[in-house]
């Protein structure tokens, strides 16, 4: 019986023997033998040479403190690939300055097949016969679904992983554009949503929502499409800090200003749209572009009434006065903070968070002394909380 390795290179490490588990995703990441490892899956059919090992499993800068020290690291390796119950004495040979894996087992790694459908798309891509062309988007959307996530995701900083990892991103946002045309020529909107889905959860903050939204909006799912695009626009003010491309937002403009609504009368609309009042209220709170709207809004009603509109900023510091960067105080803090600002304003008033250290206040008909009253306000329900984070306002 022959015996295979299959190897999962995209997002997290590991090897699978025979339906076995070798290198789990727990293993220390700085551990040798996974990088020896790496390196010898990924070039098993080429090889690798001594001065590439040395350089990403001994490290740059300690190569000359031993000369024997590749190859003691690769008796160690293939000690413990022995151990792991894989058959064969010479599993890891050097011959003329290269590193090879044995050809008695077979490696199997993701990047492999993702190469081969791949190169199949590109070979039947300037094909006119219609059922090459099938085949072109059946393969694009198989290599689609082979990536699982970045290049080794956790080694990232590593000078050859990050130079493949932007190879295969750039492969694989070319196969989600050439499947998307085929898809889009084809009216197959659900199948473009599911691939939009998918390629936003394995290709972080590339926009692809974009094809979801498109998807969305050409099947007539326009409510959908109106709550998807707030997601996506949270999302990535959240995580990046800032709004999405112009691209994005053209989207998102042309699927939130055609909603209709053919439930019919008025109070049934008024109803759906009305705030439950049975509760007390604070400030009103909404995502960005929400709050870009009621803004916009409020300046032309001041050129007929007279408003007064103040933007109050609101930032998480730590103690020297920096921007907040810790990961766990922002989760905790910026949780408190909307609940200090939400009660510390008037029902007219507006906020909306901007990224996941800021607050944007619209304060209405507020003077510089009731303003300087809701800072008050808010430092002090903060403060109870704790000394360590503080608060930076500022006015416009």
């Amino acid at each position: 019986m022959a015996h295979a390795m299959k190897v999962k290179m995209f997002g997290n490490f590991r090897m699978v023997f025979d339906d076995q588990a070798l290198v789990s995703d727990k293993m220390h990441k700085e551990s040798q033998f996974n990088r020896l490892m790496q390196m010898m899956m990924h070039y098993s059919k080429t090889g690798i040479s001594k001065e590439q090992l040395e350089e990403y499993v001994i490290g740059e800068g300690k190569i000359g403190v031993s000369h024997t020290a590749l190859r003691v690291i690769v008796y160690r390796a293939k000690q413990k690939l022995q151990q792991l119950g894989i058959p064969g004495e010479d599993l890891i040979y050097q011959k003329k300055g290269m590193y090879y894996w044995t050809k008695d087992i077979e490696v199997i790694e993701d990047t492999e097949i993702f190469q081969s459908y791949y190169d199949k798309a590109k070979v039947l891509e300037n094909s006119d016969r219609k059922e090459q062309t099938d085949e072109m988007l059946q393969h694009y959307l198989e290599a689609c679904y082979t990536y699982t996530g970045e290049f080794l995701s956790s080694y990232i900083g590593e000078a050859w992983v990050s130079q493949e990892a932007k190879k295969y991103q750039e492969m694989f946002a070319e196969c989600v554009n050439k499947a998307a045309e085929q898809l889009r020529r084809r009216n197959a909107w659900k199948e473009l949503e599911k691939l939009g889905r998918y390629a936003a959860s394995v290709d972080l903050l590339r926009e692809w929502e974009i094809l979801v939204l498109e998807a969305l909006g050409e099947c007539g799912h326009v409510e959908e499409a109106v709550a998807f695009c707030k997601e996506a626009v949270e999302y990535y003010l959240r995580e990046c800090g800032s709004l999405p491309s112009e691209n994005m937002m053209l989207m998102v403009d042309k699927y939130t200003r055609h909603i209709k609504n053919d439930i019919g009368v008025l109070n049934h609309i008024q109803e759906q749209i009305s705030e439950d009042n049975d509760e007390e209220l604070g400030g009103y709170e909404c995502g960005f572009p929400v709050f870009k709207g009621i803004y916009q809004q409020m300046i032309r009603m001041n050129e007929r009434m007279e408003h007064s509109i103040s933007l109050l900023l609101c930032t998480l510091v730590n103690k020297e006065g920096k921007l907040l960067e810790d990961e766990e105080l922002l989760d905790r803090f910026s949780t408190k903070l909307k609940e200090c600002i939400c009660t510390s304003i008037r029902k007219s008033d507006v906020f909306t968070q901007y990224g996941r250290a800021k607050f944007i206040l619209m304060l209405v008909n507020c003077d510089s002394e009731h303003c300087l009253t809701i800072q008050k306000r808010i430092r002090e329900k903060f403060r109870q909380e704790t000394e360590d984070v503080k608060l930076e306002f500022h006015m416009e």
